[in-house]
């Protein structure tokens, strides 16, 4: 038995949810770039008819929904509990101060409450001014979506711009 069980459960807890993290990731890019194929596929093949926009509407919907509902908010929360578990083993932490900390902000509330958050990396963690990110991760979590969503906006264009060339022939007098 480990004299340190509280830094072994978090060490335990670190290697899970980062690996839960990095599967996440994966399965968010390759759902985003499934739903990217087959919309780029119906936006440029042909010319538009009701059925294919009404196929573009509900596959670009359906990519900002996975995008901005499902994948970042949960790659969001499981890199927050992530830094929560690898900062509880990295620390210097008594068992006793580790228990104070599971009591005084739990992993859920760690990710709920940005001001106990804050609280836990200033008064437990030594770190001022929030979360700290590493440059690798705020690539991965938050410029990765952005660009998915720029693609997708890109392909939008691509589809409405006929009805774009329409409406500005009708409008300029000849």
């Amino acid at each position: 038995m480990s004299a340190r069980p509280q830094h072994d459960q978090a060490n335990t807890q670190w290697q899970v949810n980062e690996g839960l993290l990095q599967q996440y990731r994966a399965l968010g890019m390759t759902v985003q770039s499934f739903l990217l194929t087959v919309g780029a596929l119906v936006a440029t093949l042909g010319q538009p008819t009701l059925v294919s926009d009404l196929a573009f509407g509900v596959i670009f919907v359906l990519s900002k929904v996975h995008l901005w509902v499902i994948w970042y908010p949960i790659t969001r929360a499981r890199a927050l509990i992530s830094d929560y578990h690898k900062h509880r083993y990295i620390s210097d932490l008594s068992e006793d101060r580790l228990s104070a900390l599971a009591a005084f902000c739990p992993q859920q509330r760690f990710i709920d409450d940005r001001a106990r958050r804050a609280e836990v990396w200033r008064d437990y963690f030594g770190i001022e001014g929030g979360t700290p990110r590493q440059p690798t991760r705020r690539k991965l979590d938050l410029w990765v979506p952005l660009i998915y969503g720029a693609v997708w906006i890109c392909l939008l264009t691509i589809r409405l711009a006929p009805l774009i060339e329409a409406a500005l022939t009708q409008a300029v007098p000849a």
